[in-house]
């Protein structure tokens, strides 16, 4: 059908216009799974709805703060090993409860700080918006995506801290607890010690610790025994070797540390580009528009494809008005068994928001595939229910990560309903996706059918640098490609041919209502 054959009475938008009469205007809401009001039409329902989002948002971001790489391992150890080599190990039993009361109250102040500012970000943020919500919808939605955003970045930041010095002053506190109690155990059997050691020992062990003891720890008595030497020469070149050898012992960890992290890193960051005539496509090709049942399905190359969808139609054009016979491309009793025809199954993945770099748009991961041995027409609900459990087994508890690259690797195997692209770290990283979606039917995966394109520049192809574009004379941020960062499980639905809206069957990100199965918030 050629332009000139449209009816302008028949336009969607023309019929949208006549039916808006005299009021002039067309009003565009965001769409949203969960009601945007309660019962009575008030914003209660929307804010309830929202606060759920962003609560389970916020503590998604608490895992980021719990992993720890080799380079901070190494951190941690010897800040430990400098704190119990400058311990004073005749510090009193007052002294002890005093530190241990300090850092407690330090870690007061950092907990009501975090909390101060959460709940100042939801006084005079978020409920500004819900306010501004019951006027102007567009509007309130707009502020309350901004404050949201802020006020994860700054929950998130504070909880960090907050969770560090936790561990670091919870260890020196373990430190000096231990110490104290046992010291207290060694006290109250003098008599024992006495009996094994003789000597003077019972008197030591008495004045262990009193309130008018020496400090000892073992960097003073280093500094003692040094400074003993009577050559300077000697002296100065013990002091100098001491402090060097330790400096170096520690960045040399650093180094070894960062070393292992890197090449690791490196390994998952195996880069490649597309092939030269772009991406394997599957296309649906159809000469009459009128006739939506007689259709040509092609798969190729992107490149290679564009001559052949011509070729097809100039030559199917040339030879649809002859009678050259009926050629079938698939068997009547077939026709419904066509991939467009099989129920498709959709996985969803996105980056935590405490991950995500500033100034670049948030990652996002997809995996979908068709289930071959099913029918919109005869499946049922004990085959969603059970293919909904295993999603939540394999997917959701505990949720399931990934790690997005730049190694483009491909996995058809068009018999079973699969034919994924996946942007991934590495080809181990790959197979591990691949088995684990393949899982949830009983398959094996095929090695054969997968296929990696090795990029040699891949920081060339695929520069990081966010780019802008002026367009309508305002600057827009471009998204980067093939960024690298994890993605989280986010849902999965499985879409029906005939059916208008798809069958949530799993979620942990509090987007849809009723999915099939439920996941317990305090186990993810």
């Amino acid at each position: 059908m050629g332009l000139a054959d449209i009816t302008f009475e028949i336009l969607e938008s023309v019929a949208v216009r006549k039916a808006l009469n005299k009021t002039g205007k067309r009003i565009f809401k965001t769409s949203f799974e969960d009601k945007q009001t309660d019962d009575k039409g008030g914003i209660l329902g929307w804010v309830w709805n929202s606060a759920k989002r962003l609560t389970g948002f916020i503590f998604q971001s608490v895992g980021n703060f719990l992993s720890f790489s080799l380079t901070s391992l190494w951190g941690f150890f010897t800040s430990t090993l400098q704190y119990l080599w400058n311990f004073n190990w005749n510090i009193t039993d007052k002294e002890i409860d005093t530190q241990i009361q300090a850092k407690w109250d330090a870690l007061g102040s950092m907990l009501g700080g975090t909390l101060g500012s959460f709940v100042g970000y939801l006084g005079c943020g978020v409920l500004p918006a819900a306010t501004i919500f019951a006027f102007n919808e567009p509007l309130g939605a707009h502020i309350m995506a901004n404050v949201s955003e802020e006020l994860v970045d700054e929950f998130s930041e504070n909880l960090g801290s907050l969770i560090r010095y936790t561990f670091v002053s919870g260890t020196q506190a373990l430190i000096l607890s231990s110490f104290k109690n046992a010291r207290k155990f060694i006290k109250s059997n003098q008599a024992l010690a006495q009996s094994l050691f003789g000597g003077d020992t019972s008197k030591i062990i008495k004045a262990w610790g009193a309130e008018d003891s020496k400090p000892w720890s073992f960097a003073l008595k280093l500094e003692e025994t040094v400074e003993a030497i009577p050559n300077t020469f000697v002296r100065n070149f013990v002091e100098e070797f001491l402090e060097e050898s330790w400096e170096g012992c520690v960045e040399a960890g650093y180094v070894v540390a960062n070393s292992i992290d890197s090449y690791m890193a490196a390994e998952k960051f195996k880069q490649q580009q597309l092939p030269i005539f772009g991406k394997d496509k599957y296309v649906e090709v159809l000469p009459n528009r009128e006739n939506k049942e007689e259709k040509i399905i092609l798969a190729g190359s992107t490149e290679l494809l564009k001559p052949i969808i011509v070729q097809t139609l100039a030559s199917h054009q040339l030879m649809g008005n002859k009678d050259i016979g009926t050629v079938y491309n698939f068997t009547p009793e077939k026709v419904q068994n066509i991939r467009s025809y099989q129920p498709q199954v959709e996985i969803k993945f996105l980056q935590l928001y405490a991950e995500k770099e500033k100034d670049k748009e948030q990652l996002k991961g997809q995996i979908s595939f068709r289930l071959t041995d099913k029918k919109a027409e005869t499946i049922t609900n004990e085959d969603i229910l059970t293919l909904a459990q295993k999603i939540k087994a394999k997917f959701a508890t505990p949720p399931f990560v990934w790690k997005k690259g730049k190694l483009l690797v491909s996995y058809s195997d068009w018999s079973k309903g699969y034919q994924f692209q996946l942007l991934v770290a590495s080809k181990n990283e790959a197979k591990r996706i691949i088995e684990q979606v393949l899982d949830l039917q009983g398959h094996s995966p095929q090695w054969e059918f997968m296929n990696v394109v090795q990029n040699e520049a891949p920081e060339k192809s695929f520069d990081e640098t966010p780019k802008n574009k002026i367009i309508l004379g305002k600057e827009e941020k471009q998204p980067t490609k093939r960024r690298e960062g994890n993605v989280r499980f986010q849902y999965a639905q499985i879409f029906l041919c005939g059916r208008e809206k798809p069958i949530t069957l799993c979620d942990l990100s509090h987007r849809w209502r009723d999915p099939i199965v439920k996941v317990d918030k305090d186990k993810n």
